[in-house]
């Protein structure tokens, strides 16, 4: 019989996976993402992140124990804006990851380390301007993520997820003046069965919720600051029909601040951590480099 102790732990690796394949593949709004831009306008985005974690939760409680996780995950994401009648703006776009993943700690190793092509997103997001004074922006934004990532079947952890994964975003920016606006964001994600996990096993997950919501100030048409908090809820793991109990249950926080050094080129930097966590790593910081190039 299993001590209370080791199933913790293998509860929490269970959450550590969980909590992986999202950072490699958030997701996350940044503030001004979702501003309708002009027709036929092209963004290409190069994102830099690193986190670093020493701290593993199981039920709440963290695992005593000599934990180490650090990530290292690049994206490119390239947008095309398309202006459709009634003033609909439409954004197909693609997400391409790549990343590594490094353990240590006496337990921590265990999971091993990783690096790989993560799994490819295509999203196509409809924007649409409101009617009333501010002109607040209201989005509905579908994500498909595609089988394409580096995966082993018998390995702890992946880039990629072996599985489809459909995500729907809903955004609302609430303008309340030229310099101030809120961007608030609230996605489902529906996953498939992986039938190669850990070997030849099938692990299924529950339905994935986040909610994002960011305040944002901005001096000049240059430079912008942002501050927000995040929850993260659901995805519970179902190996073989049998429930792990582990479902995610993350807030976290971040800061951000962004300035066009030329007319095409923008830089934003972000600082992150999580607030709290009750299954997997604990994510002690985060900084990540944003570069937008406008063709």
């Amino acid at each position: 019989m299993l001590t209370n102790k080791f199933t913790w732990v293998q509860k929490g690796l269970l959450g550590a996976g969980l909590l992986l394949s999202g950072l490699t593949q958030a997701l996350e709004i940044s503030v001004g993402d979702y501003e309708p831009l002009p027709d036929q306008l092209n963004l290409a985005i190069v994102y830099l992140n690193t986190t670093s974690s020493s701290s593993l939760y199981a039920d709440g409680k963290e695992v005593d124990g000599d934990f180490q996780l650090d990530t290292n995950v690049a994206l490119l994401r390239v947008l095309h804006n398309i202006e459709l009648p009634n003033g609909v703006m439409m954004e197909p776009q693609v997400v391409i990851p790549y990343g590594s993943v490094s353990t240590s700690g006496d337990q921590g190793q265990a999971l091993g380390d990783s690096d790989g092509l993560g799994d490819i997103v295509l999203g196509l997001p409809f924007k649409w301007t409101l009617d009333n004074g501010q002109k607040d922006v209201f989005a509905l934004a579908p994500f498909v993520y595609v089988p394409t990532g580096d995966y082993d079947k018998d390995r702890a952890v992946n880039f990629g997820e072996n599985r489809w994964r459909f995500l729907l975003q809903s955004t609302y920016i609430k303008h309340f003046n030229e310099k101030w606006a809120l961007d608030s964001a609230v996605d489902v994600t529906y996953h498939t069965t992986n039938d190669s996990y850990m070997g030849n096993s099938e692990e299924k997950k529950s339905l994935r919720y986040e909610l994002q919501s960011y305040l944002r100030y901005a001096p000049s048409g240059k430079t912008m600051f942002g501050l927000g908090l995040g929850h993260i809820n659901g995805a519970e793991t179902e190996v073989d029909d049998v429930k792990q109990d582990n479902a995610l249950a993350t807030t976290y926080f971040r800061a951000t601040a962004s300035h066009f050094v030329a007319p095409d080129w923008q830089l934003q930097g972000l600082l992150g951590k999580d607030l709290k966590v009750e299954q997997g790593f604990k994510q002690g910081t985060q900084f990540q480099l944003r570069i937008v190039k406008v063709f």
